[in-house]
Order: C-alpha cells, then structure tokens, then sequence
C-alpha cells in the first residue's frame, strides 16, 4: 500500500479521475496517522458520525491533530487541510469533517455559499460550467448540514442549504429536469463509502438527516432502495468504489450492515411521514418500473 509521512501532502492533481486521487492520498495519509496512533481511528470515526453518533470517538484526536498540524493542500500553496482548497466538492466534506471533529471553518462556509450556481447546485467544474453536479451538490449539502447541527444554523447557511436540496427534489433525486430521463442508472446501486459519488440512498439519507418531510418527488427513489432489499431483510453492498484504499465494509455482492443501516433510516424517516400523503400515482409507479431495478443474488451474510 502507497503510504505517506506524517507530513505528508495532499496529490495537487485536477479533474475527475485526478479528484479520485486526492481522495485516495488524503485517505492514505489519514491511514498513516492513524497506524503511529494505534487503533483504526478514521475509520472508526467515518463510521460513528455514520452511525449518528453526534461527538467523534475520543480515540480520533490524535488523528485529527495529526492531519491539522501535517497534512496539506500542495494545490494550494500547501494551505493546511481544514482551510479547504478549490473545489466545492472537496471543500464540502472538509468542512463536514472539520464541524464534526471542531474545526470551524467559518471562512470556507462563506466560499461555499458563494459559490452556489444558479439552479441551487454546485460543480467543481464551475466555471467554465453554469449547471449544477449531484456528485458535487450532495457533498456540500452535507458539510453545510453538519456545520449548522455542530454551531447552529443561520438564515444565509439555511437558505442556501434548501436552495442545494430543493435542486435534487426538484429532479426527483435521479432524473434530468429537461428530459425527465435518468441520469446515471449507476445512482441506483449504493457503496460505503460513498466517497465523492452521489447515488440515491445516499441523497435520502441527507434528507432524513435534514429532517425534511417526504412528498411524491422522492417516492421513486424511496422505491428503488425497497427494491434493493433481498430477501433475508438486509442490503447488499452493490458497489466499493476503488479510492477506498482500507476495508470499510464485508466485499461487493455480500450483505452490508452500513447499507442496510441507512437504508432501514431512510424507509423509517419516508413511512413516518406516509400517511399525510396522497395515494402514489400511477405515473410514478410507472417511471420507477421503467429503471428495471434486477434482484440480484442473496447475498451472502
């Protein structure tokens, strides 16, 4: 495995693909801190605010001071880690982590609010790009969440927040506002971590973490996480995307705990709220129908 020293420097690299790589040399770094410290602690911690603990285990803040006095951005002129970077998508789970872990970014808030687009999303590919990303909106959404339930929410974070969340409602949380098509049926297949990749367990879970209140444009996509429980009640783990660069999660096909934690969260959170809403449309049925949503084989447990 590819390790870095303490003081090591998150990959300066651009784009997609390059993203992906700065992902994996912030995970590997976290990996290093955490190997001197002793016990697994980042991913001990990804896990409990997972979990829905509200404070990070205590064995994390050896990590976190690590990362705060080390790690870095060469992208940016080596600007320590918690002061964020250039993209929105990035920056939005820095500053998820650092509300989290107590390292208030107040400055990278404000660079995010800014940076909000027009139709209520974000994009790291912003500018030259004037449309919104789900990939990079549901990250920032969940930063802004986590700052406002760790120091309290103010009218400019909220606003923008529901601005970001009224543009995945708005297009059903999987389907194009121009064409009514779906835009990547791969967001109907759920990985944990999710890393920097939006799918729609994930995009239900922001909502009933927001605790907003289920209406008909989330039905479809409350009905494909149904259709992805098998038969001995748990959710597999469809996808493991390749940034991960440490075990989070029992393997591809198998019956994965965290999935079927969130999904079980997110089916709760959409029935508590069933019955104050009208009958789902045929329409609805219809379209979820037309994603053909395949049983896959039982996992194994």
């Amino acid at each position: 495995m590819e390790t870095l020293p303490p003081n090591g420097r998150a990959s300066p690299a651009r784009g997609g693909a390059q993203r992906c790589s700065r992902f994996k040399h912030l995970t590997v770094a976290l990996s290093s801190a955490e190997s001197a410290a002793g016990p697994p602690t980042y991913t001990l911690s990804y896990c409990s605010k997972t979990w829905g603990s509200t404070r990070p285990p205590a064995q994390a803040r050896s990590v976190v001071e690590r990362v705060h006095d080390h790690l870095t951005w060469e992208v940016c002129d080596n600007q320590p880690f918690f002061d964020g970077e250039t993209e929105p998508c990035i920056n939005g789970a820095v500053v998820a982590l650092g509300a989290y872990f107590g390292e208030r970014r107040a400055a990278l808030v404000d660079r995010l609010l800014g940076e909000q687009l027009e139709d209520g999303g974000w994009n790291c590919q912003a500018p030259p790009s004037t449309r919104s990303s789900f990939h990079s909106t549901i990250r920032v959404l969940e930063g802004l969440l986590q700052y406002e339930k760790s120091y309290g929410a103010s009218a400019a974070i909220t606003a923008t927040r529901l601005g970001g969340q009224a543009y995945l409602l708005e297009r059903r949380m999987l389907r194009s506002l121009r064409s009514s098509e779906v835009i990547d049926r791969r967001w109907t297949r759920f990985a944990f971590p999710p890393t920097w990749h939006y799918d729609v367990l994930r995009g239900l879970d922001y909502l009933r973490s927001a605790d907003v209140k289920p209406d008909e444009r989330i039905f479809e996509a409350v009905e494909i996480v149904e259709k992805r429980r098998h038969q001995n009640g748990l959710w597999p783990l469809n996808v493991q995307h390749t940034e991960i660069v440490f075990d989070m999660d029992v393997g591809v096909e198998r019956a994965s705990y965290w999935n079927t934690l969130r999904a079980h969260r997110v089916l709760d959170w959409a029935q508590r709220h069933a019955r104050s809403q009208p009958p789902r449309d045929s329409l609805v049925a219809q379209e979820c129908r037309s994603l053909q949503v395949q049983a896959e084989p039982t996992p194994k447990v």
